[in-house]
């Protein structure tokens, strides 16, 4: 039964649970400012962005209504820069080979092509200042990269 998660009721481990539950969002102190891509970057430039600004995630807003659409992760890069290439050259990829599971699946994937597409397929999750951190790891493992909190400082 139990034997192989004995290690998750180690009291080191145990600890961190309750330093997650017993503090919430509001307890985190955030000195800098959120740091946003505008939709009408071209793809592009915005993942140079996030490459250079070494950001693995980032909340892409609309210019106009300052609404946040979505966001766009490091791992997004991947298939859309493979597509890119295969754009480029001008071929098919060789179905031939091991690799061909993750063409197939990147031929299957239509790669997006404006910066609104992308992000809107990776909602941006907020959350309440009230939230503890331990929900907000269940929504950072689930997936999520970053996660909003609402409130406080308008202009933040």
């Amino acid at each position: 039964g139990m034997t192989g998660n004995k290690h998750l009721l180690d009291p080191k481990l145990l600890s961190a649970v309750k330093f997650l539950e017993l503090h919430k969002a509001e307890d985190m102190v955030v000195e800098q400012q959120p740091i946003l891509i505008s939709e009408s970057l071209p793809l592009a430039k915005a993942f140079m962005f996030l490459g250079t600004g070494h950001v693995r995630a980032c909340p892409v807003q609309n210019d106009s209504t300052k609404e946040i659409l979505g966001v766009l992760a490091m791992r997004d890069t991947a298939p859309f820069l493979l597509e890119m290439h295969r754009l480029q050259s001008g071929n098919e990829y060789p179905k031939e080979g091991n690799n061909n599971i993750l063409m197939d699946f990147i031929a299957s994937t239509s790669t997006p092509t404006s910066l609104r597409e992308m992000a809107q397929k990776r909602p941006f999750l907020t959350f309440s200042p009230e939230t503890t951190l331990l929900e907000l790891a269940h929504a950072l493992s689930s997936g999520s990269h970053i996660v909003g909190i609402t409130g406080g400082d308008p202009d933040k």
